[in-house]
């Protein structure tokens, strides 16, 4: 009734909520908020929430508690750090490149426009509707990711971590190589990349760390031999051999 609506009008609604899922199919979930490609996988997790507020949004906007996720056996589209990270690697001219053709060649899957993912567990907490991230590990058959940082509701993201290629993917994607690509590698020639990733989901952006290319660079003075070091820096740095 009219006069039960306005009752309402300027009232606080407060929850206190502790939800608890387990082994939903994701496919499903997303399909029921009308989105045709959100993924797949199982889905679990807990959380512990409490909010207040005279509206939705605003029920939203003062969000408060933990979380911990978990999705096994899926796949997210657009969510393949491993091809962005490639993509941006220009810090250092021909780098890219070089990376890039290898992957292509050996390690096609690092292109892909989205992973297969083992597992994903992302775990944290919610500030006045601000989701802080306090741990993100992603595993695929080729690649981790760590992270932290935040996540919004609307997508919008900016975590900071290392993108790890497994030991075997490192050593397809080395194996034989010469050149720039020596230095996306560590002592034990394992591929390990900090990186900054920020944008609004799916459209994310992964950026290695400017000490990473510098150490990158300096990996390249450390090589056997005067004149191969110094023709590495010279292709590092964008020229040909003389």
């Amino acid at each position: 009734s009219e006069t039960w609506q306005q009752g309402l009008v300027g009232a606080v609604l407060t929850a206190a909520l502790q939800p608890e899922w387990s082994g939903i199919d994701l496919s499903r979930l997303v399909a029921l908020v009308g989105d045709r490609n959100g993924g797949r996988g199982v889905f679990s997790g807990h959380a512990s929430l409490e909010t207040s507020g005279t509206s939705l949004d605003a029920a939203i906007d003062n969000l408060n508690g933990a979380f911990d996720a978990q999705l096994g056996d899926g796949a997210l589209p657009g969510l393949n750090v491993a091809r962005v990270t490639l993509a941006n690697l220009d810090g250092i001219p021909k780098l890219e490149e070089a990376a890039v053709g290898r992957a292509r060649e050996r390690l096609p899957e690092l292109l892909a426009q989205t992973s297969d993912i083992g597992s994903l567990r992302v775990s944290g907490t919610v500030n006045e509707g601000r989701i802080q991230i306090g741990e993100l590990r992603l595993d695929t058959r080729h690649y981790v990711l760590d992270a932290h940082g935040r996540f919004a509701f609307d997508g919008d993201t900016d975590l900071e971590g290392t993108l790890s290629l497994t030991p075997d993917a490192s050593r397809t994607l080395m194996s034989g190589s010469g050149g720039v690509l020596q230095a996306l590698a560590g002592s034990d020639e394992q591929v390990r990349i900090p990186i900054s990733v920020h944008g609004r989901y799916p459209d994310l952006r992964s950026a290695p760390s400017s000490d990473f290319l510098a150490d990158a660079a300096a990996r390249a003075v450390r090589l056997p031999g005067h004149d191969r070091a110094a023709s590495f820096l010279r292709r590092l740095l964008g020229g040909g051999d003389d």
